[in-house]
């Protein structure tokens, strides 16, 4: 064992029975008034039944009938926690403020038992839930599993392995969902806990690979097809390997044609999570983060899996499956004028149209590329991936060239972009598009250009439009803060070209520019993403802009991209790259369908 993965496995045998002994200390918090709560009801009393282990607690959200209910699975190895987790309250909130219960069950823990002991709790919970959620008034064809770090490992062996639910008369079809945060799902990964080389035998009682394989949920993908979707996350911070052991986890899915979702949740690490939801801790990766000043980061999880629990209460399909269905037949029209009037440059001021066969009234996407607002074209190598993926979801994309720097300086790419959309929107009826299903994404400087226009209103207005027009937004991988833009060792720089030589590094200018200062209640949704390995402080741009919309109250989601560089995020759409799967097409088209589905029949005006 190298000396690295040693000091690991030092650091967790310390800490793990560490952190399970401070939380046992600290005093259960109050639950909010707005939660019943009922505790420590035995769902299992046969032979071998413990007390205190075999039990779950339930919280309810009051004034509430016939409402869905999340039974969690706490962590801990298999060895230690607790269904009454420091800081678990959060999460339980998290839920009963949209009308959904939670139940946090207990099992019986190793060494003491082996497995299947803990599954076969696991099972007789989920078993009772089921048979007394009425009781409760719940509903029992709306029960999710969700667990962390073991506990995703145990609600993904429920959900994969029939066997067990099986023994208490049920399916796994009798899963709504399940969301796995921060798992391990290989028992014979050295990666996973339990496995051979950590605690095998005093957890799983054998070291035989096939006895593993059996009781490891990345051995059982395929094997049935009727499961319930997953949502399959970790953190940017998480233990050793489990972010591997994630991404291997959802390409299993992937390449069976099965409902998962991945999602990788931002500046948490493996123990902060769930008492995190809907809460901004200090970001682990900044200076004296533990001190009371420290910068915050906003919950990113709790989002997440309450987007889940709508698209499958809603009956949509997740976005994986979608995207694995055959290319469809697109119509292309290359280099069609936005803007025919003096000094109009034919090629620069332009855009093609990528029309799905067949389909009228559909919605369309505008895209706005990159290149640092002096390079780039409207149809880039790679560029044909995303516009394969939207046409698969029946949705159309309109690509938009604008004029470059140096040769014109700001404001002159957005008065471009703004007219190129303006003039999608007025013609949209000549090419069957429905004008009131019109997203704007962009990527790089594209993704600046496409927030500005929607934060902006001057641009639109220009236009005789305004930022209504704009169904949703997706930047992907922008620049969010002109004002603070670095670009070290770069001469002559993007913004020098761009922005600081038109306005001689007006400051007012700049911060007009950058659209995390244009954050507003008014905006049209929005998804920021960014990828693990992007350029310059793009990671951060993400975020504060994220941060700065939640702030005031505008509809915002974020999204980090793991295993993509900020040049391959839009051309590897679909694709794997270095065995990592695509995660920005499913994000964008489920994002898209999402807020289709939300708003059916209602108009955007003028």
């Amino acid at each position: 064992m190298g000396k690295q993965m040693q000091a690991s496995v030092i650091f967790l045998a310390f800490w793990m029975p560490l952190a399970a002994t401070l939380a046992a200390q600290t005093p259960a918090e109050a639950p909010p008034a707005s939660l019943l709560v009922l505790r420590d009801i035995p769902y299992y009393t046969g032979p071998g039944a413990d007390p205190e282990l075999n039990s779950m607690d339930l919280y309810l959200p009051e004034g509430k009938t016939n409402f869905p209910i999340v039974l969690f699975l706490h962590g801990g190895g298999l060895t230690r926690g607790d269904k009454l987790a420091q800081g678990f309250i959060a999460f339980a909130e998290l839920f009963a403020q949209h009308g959904i219960a939670v139940a946090s069950a207990n099992y019986r823990l190793s060494p003491a038992v082996k497995h299947p002991a803990h599954i076969q709790d696991v099972a007789r919970a989920f078993a009772w839930l089921y048979q007394n959620a009425a009781q409760y008034q719940a509903d029992r064809g709306r029960i999710f599993l969700a667990g962390h770090s073991a506990g995703a490992y145990l609600a993904a062996l429920l959900a994969l392995h029939k066997e067990y639910l099986a023994a208490e008369g049920l399916s796994p079809q009798n899963i709504r969902g399940v969301m796995a945060i921060s798992g391990t799902y290989d028992r014979l990964s050295s990666m996973g806990t339990g496995s051979p080389r950590r605690g095998g035998e005093e957890i799983m009682g054998t070291r035989d690979p096939a006895l593993l394989r059996l009781a490891s949920p990345a051995h059982l993908v395929g094997v049935d097809k009727q499961i319930p979707p997953f949502l399959i996350t970790y953190t940017d911070h998480d233990n050793y390997g489990t972010g591997e052991q994630a991404r291997r986890f959802y390409s299993l899915f992937l390449r069976h044609g099965l409902a998962a979702e991945p999602y990788v949740v931002t500046d948490r690490d493996h123990y902060n999570q769930i008492a995190g939801t809907g809460r901004a801790i200090p970001k682990p990766d900044e200076p004296g983060a533990s001190m009371p000043n420290s910068v915050l980061a906003d919950d990113t999880l709790g989002p997440a899996l309450l987007r889940f629990v709508d698209r499958v209460l809603a009956g949509r399909p997740a976005a994986n499956v979608l995207l694995k269905a055959s290319a469809q037949p697109v119509r292309t029209l290359k280099d069609v004028a936005y803007s025919t009037g003096p000094g109009a440059d034919p090629k620069l001021q332009s855009l093609d149209l990528y029309l799905p066969e067949g389909k009228t009234n559909f919605p369309v996407v505008f895209f706005i590329h990159g290149g640092g607002w002096r390079a780039g074209d409207k149809a880039g190598e790679g560029f044909q991936n995303f516009v394969t993926t939207f046409a698969k979801a029946g949705i159309g994309v309109a690509s938009a060239n604008y004029r470059l720097s140096p040769a014109v300086k700001h404001p002159a790419h957005m008065q471009d972009v703004a007219k190129a959309f303006a003039w999608l929107y007025e013609n949209a009826s000549q090419y069957q598009i429905d004008r009131n299903r019109l997203f704007v994404a962009g990527t790089s400087a594209g993704g600046h250009l496409a927030a500005l226009l929607a934060l902006d209103p001057q641009y639109l207005q220009k236009e005789s439009l305004s930022p209504r027009a704009i169904k949703g937004v997706m930047g992907i991988s922008g620049v969010y803060d002109i004002a603070n833009f670095a670009e070290v060792g770069v001469i002559p720089s993007r913004r020098e070209q761009a922005f600081e030589q038109a306005f001689e590094n007006d400051a007012r200018i700049l911060e007009q520019a950058s659209p995390v200062r244009l954050a507003s209640a008014q905006a049209p949704p929005f998804l920021i993403t960014y990828c693990e390995n992007d350029l310059f402080s793009l990671r951060e741009d993400a975020q504060n802009l994220y941060e700065a919309m939640l702030r005031k109250g505008a509809p915002v989601e974020m999204a980090h991209l793991p295993g993509r560089t900020h040049f391959d995020s839009v051309t590897g759409m679909g694709q794997q790259i270095a065995q990592v799967d695509d995660y920005l097409g499913p994000t964008a088209v489920q994002f898209v369908l999402r807020l289709l589905s939300a708003s059916d029949g209602a108009m955007t005006q003028k």
